[in-house]
């Protein structure tokens, strides 16, 4: 809800003086987002997001570090139905949003480029940037 009205409200003129052609499921979260309203439930949702920031930078601090998978598992397949890609897409959001929503740094790292590659996300405290960069780059190389 958050992410949807505040992409509109960021983008929603140009994209009603210019009329760009999206791909459906991108055209049809832009046409979703241009009927929301700033009303009770965006606040409920903004006041959950705040919270959950108050407490994921608690948690990290100044010294922690989040590990989790770059995404839920491996990409749609080629000619995936759109059930499928939401899927999917829903399922990755849900680990990329961390650092977006509560203003964290994150890096990913390759990890294994087999069949399919791996990545790893790393994901510091608040105003950690260097701190994570100097981290990732000391294990990696």
């Amino acid at each position: 809800m958050l992410q949807g009205y505040e992409a509109w409200q960021s983008h929603g003129l140009w994209i009603e003086q210019n009329h760009p052609h999206f791909a459906r499921d991108v055209g049809g979260r832009f046409e979703a987002a241009s009927k929301m309203k700033k009303d009770k439930a965006y606040q409920q949702a903004a006041a959950t997001k705040q919270q959950f920031t108050e407490k994921i930078r608690a948690f990290l601090g100044s010294d922690g570090l989040l590990i989790i998978p770059t995404t839920y598992g491996p990409a749609p397949k080629r000619g995936s139905g759109a059930e499928e890609n939401d899927k999917v897409r829903a399922r990755t959001m849900q680990l990329t949003c961390i650092a977006g929503v509560s203003g964290l740094p994150q890096v990913t790292v390759p990890i294994l480029e087999s069949a399919a590659p791996i990545g790893l996300s790393f994901i510091s405290g608040y105003g950690t940037d260097r701190q994570l960069l100097a981290f990732v780059r000391n294990v990696f190389g």
